[in-house]
């Protein structure tokens, strides 16, 4: 099956009532973003206030776009959803080169439409836009958005959360008043923020499906003496991993997995996986080897 068929029979999908629904994070979970997570919050609070008390206040949006080139922006824009205990309905955007340009117009319009239906059975939806930029600018899926987003009433109940590398990247007609007028911009973590997610993510189950990563640091120690040991573990991972996006340290948390699954013999992501920390360190370093080679 080509490309083009892939896509047409996704939208298809679509029509038929079917909708790709995600594992929805919340705020919790979004370990050292605390400046990005601040703005989502009051995005959150909007929303709320307008469910609860039946109230419009001015600066409740109907588009928010999350940017910052492989800094989680997608990850804090399903986030958002969790928050709000809302439906999350996903809509990938195709490349619009050439032909393609037509099944991105029908797929922005059926993707708008299944979020109204969703919404009109009284549940809040999020419709989460992946790779903004893929629509360029002024084409047809371009002119598409923003004529939906125009047609969203205050009281649908529909937000619509994109996420783009680059605000230079999207369409100046889509930046203007009562579209994507909240923007939220992600920065790359610094070296406290990147010791806490590798901290979190030793500790928490979620960041790799269904998998825990139990650290194997010293298995006799007391609780105390071990969240010692992964807190010296997590500040060397952060060490290591200078420069890494957020994107980049999960990678390496998904790479170290899969070398200690490959050790272990395990074939499947739903058993608890161990981790050593020479594996930690493995990880983190081939992911810094694919970064350099790709620059």
């Amino acid at each position: 099956m080509s490309i083009i068929d892939t896509i047409a029979a996704a939208i298809r999908a679509l029509g038929r009532g079917t909708v790709r629904l995600a594992q929805v994070p919340n705020f919790a979970e979004m370990v050292g973003y605390e400046g990005a997570i601040d703005q989502a919050r009051a995005v959150v609070s909007a929303v709320r206030q307008s469910q609860v008390y039946g109230e419009t206040p001015l600066s409740l949006p109907k588009g928010v776009i999350i940017h910052g080139a492989g800094c989680g922006s997608a990850f804090l824009a399903k986030a958002i959803a969790g928050e709000l205990k809302a439906q999350l309905i996903e809509l990938e955007i195709p490349d619009g080169r050439h032909h393609r340009e037509r099944i991105q117009r029908r797929g922005v319009r059926v993707g708008f439409d299944q979020a109204l239906m969703a919404a009109s059975r009284g549940a809040p939806v999020v419709l989460f836009i992946g790779r903004l930029d893929r629509l360029g600018e002024a084409t047809d899926g371009c002119y598409e958005l923003g004529r939906q987003m125009d047609n969203l009433a205050d009281n649908q109940g529909v937000l619509v959360v994109a996420e783009v590398a680059s605000l230079s990247h999207v369409d100046k007609s889509l930046l203007v008043d009562r579209r994507f007028d909240i923007q939220i911009e992600v920065e790359k973590p610094d070296f406290a923020a990147r010791q806490a997610i590798f901290s979190y993510s030793m500790l928490q189950r979620g960041f790799h499906r269904n998998v825990i990563m139990h650290v194997v640091a010293d298995t006799n120690s007391n609780p105390s003496a071990r969240m010692e040991e992964i807190e010296r573990i997590a500040e060397e991972c952060a060490r290591r991993s200078k420069e890494f996006s957020a994107a980049e340290i999960y990678a390496a948390l998904h790479e170290a997995v899969a070398i200690a699954t490959k050790r272990s013999g395990y074939t499947s992501a739903d058993l608890d996986v161990e981790v050593r920390e020479d594996e930690l360190y493995t990880a983190i370093r081939v992911v810094k080897t694919h970064k350099t080679t790709s620059n």
